[in-house]
């Protein structure tokens, strides 16, 4: 027996620092993954084909000229190329992954990801959209948009859907 015995609150506060500390882990694995893998695969290329077939598509259904060609949104103000990081889908990565770190059942954790992922797609198709139609019309506005606005409205949009996936968690009420 120890001079000191860990009481209830210590062991909690140990098994969330271990939690912390493996999701760390298991984040950082992740984007080495997608850095290194992902982003470099053909798949990751066709998915950046389909948003610019849809973004083209969304902002034809706004009243503007558009095309798409392999990931480039063609705009009478210039071509927007789509890259790594126009894509939405680190963020729907993190949001899985800290998803599968929250104590629920298997399937209240798949429905979470799906819905979360499909929240942050579509998101993401709102937000290449806007970019271009900011681009055709108010360039000035673009770069900040497109650097400081759409990121903190997707991480925001990502710990909410995380939140609201944790909110699952208490116990419900008689």
């Amino acid at each position: 027996m120890s001079a000191r015995s860990e009481t209830g609150d210590e062991r909690g506060n140990s098994a969330g620092l271990r939690r912390l500390l493996v999701f760390v882990a298991s984040a950082f694995a992740f984007e080495l993954l997608f850095v290194g893998w992902i982003a470099g695969s053909s798949w990751f290329t066709g998915y950046l084909r389909a948003t610019a077939q849809a973004s083209a598509w969304a902002l034809r259904a706004f009243g503007c000229e558009a095309t798409s060609v392999r990931s480039t949104l063609h705009l009478r103000a210039g071509p927007i190329e789509l890259l790594r990081g126009c894509d939405g889908l680190e963020a729907i990565g993190l949001l899985a992954l800290a998803i599968l770190f929250l104590p629920l059942p298997w399937p209240r954790k798949l429905v979470a990801i799906a819905l979360g992922g499909a929240v942050l797609l579509a998101l993401n198709l709102v937000r290449v959209v806007s970019l271009a139609l900011l681009w055709s019309g108010w360039p000035t506005a673009f770069e900040t948009c497109h650097a400081v606005l759409w990121p903190i409205v997707f991480l925001l949009a990502t710990v909410l859907l995380w939140r609201a996936s944790s909110a699952r968690m208490r116990p419900r009420s008689p």
